[in-house]
This record gives structure tokens, C-alpha cells and sequence, in this order.
């Protein structure tokens, strides 16, 4: 995935971006141009952060910062800002023209994401713990079916011989009556 965010990730991204009313295709577009101009800043991207004193990157490391940490940092230095008008400029500058969708994430902050990522994942869980559950039912009903088999068997075989010899006898009885 882009700039290390792995699926769910982003999948917790758009599904924000979602509650801002903004359909998949739209959103999931707004992402990428936001990512893409993250990964290959413009000069006035560079400026604005600069000002802002906001990097994507981690000093020590010189890796990416996580997308959730990165949403902090820039609500954190945009609430020292004078002016929305100022701060939709700076996130203009940024992130071009995903700057709104940008700005509903911003404003949102990272816990809005990991709120969703947990959700994701929780529901994977249950996902898995469903599938679980199902295949531990069938293997519950397969092994019903062995067992009702075995039983048959051991009916049939049990009841076999008596049965056999009863009609047998009344085969038996019958000849002598004709």
C-alpha cells in the first residue's frame, strides 16, 4: 500500500471519509491524490509544512510517520492558526485538491481512523470466529452422521437374524396352512 499504510488502513480511512458523505470511488480517488502528493511534495507543499513546522517523515528514523500521526501533528499545528480560510490554504498547498476531504480527516484526527481500523478488525474476528463456529457444527453434524451410521449398522446387524428367522417361521407356518 502507499506510504505503509496497509489495507485496512486505509479501508478505516475511507471508511471516515464516508461519514463525511463522500462515496468510495470519491473518496478512495481524494486519498490517493491526498498520498500522492504526500510522497512527492511541491514546493509550496514543502513551504506550507515548513510554516506549519509539520514533516510526514520521522527525524530519527527518516521513515514515513504513520497517516494517523501524521493527521495529529497537522491538528495539532492548524489549531494555532488564525482563520479557517488560512487553514484550508495551508492544507490546499499540502495536499492540492483532495485539501477538503483532507480537511474533514484532519479535523476528524487520527483516533477517528484507529476507531474504525478496530472496528474493521473486530469484525474480521467475528468473521472468523463465525466461520469457526460453522465449521465446528459441521464437523459436530459429520460426526452425528458417523455415529447414526455405526448405530444403523449395529441395529441391522443385531436385528437381522432375529427378523430373518421370524419370517422364516411364518413362511414355515403358512406352507403348512396351504
Amino acid at each position: 500500500t502507499m506510504l505503509g499504510m496497509s489495507l485496512d488502513e486505509t479501508a478505516a480511512a475511507l471508511a471516515v471519509l464516508s461519514q463525511n458523505g463522500e462515496t468510495g470511488g470519491r473518496a478512495g480517488t481524494r486519498l490517493m491524490m491526498a498520498f500522492s502528493r504526500m510522497a512527492t511534495q511541491t514546493p509550496q507543499a514543502t513551504e506550507a509544512m515548513k510554516k506549519l513546522g509539520v514533516t510526514f517523515k520521522d527525524d530519527a528514523t527518516g521513515n514515513v510517520k504513520p497517516f494517523t500521526e501524521i493527521l495529529d501533528d497537522l491538528k495539532t499545528k492548524l489549531a494555532g492558526v488564525q482563520g479557517n480560510a488560512q487553514k484550508m490554504t495551508y492544507l490546499k498547498q499540502i495536499f492540492g485538491e483532495s485539501f477538503s476531504s483532507m480537511a474533514f480527516l484532519v479535523e476528524q484526527g487520527g483516533d477517528a481512523i484507529k476507531k474504525q481500523l478496530a472496528d474493521i478488525r473486530n469484525n474480521m474476528d467475528i468473521g472468523d470466529k463465525m466461520t469457526g463456529a460453522a465449521n465446528g457444527m459441521k464437523a459436530a453434524m459429520n460426526s452425528m452422521k458417523g455415529s447414526y451410521e455405526g448405530v444403523f449398522e449395529n441395529l441391522t446387524d443385531t436385528l437381522s437374524l432375529p427378523i430373518t428367522k421370524y419370517f422364516e417361521t411364518l413362511a414355515n407356518m403358512l406352507n403348512r396352512v396351504s
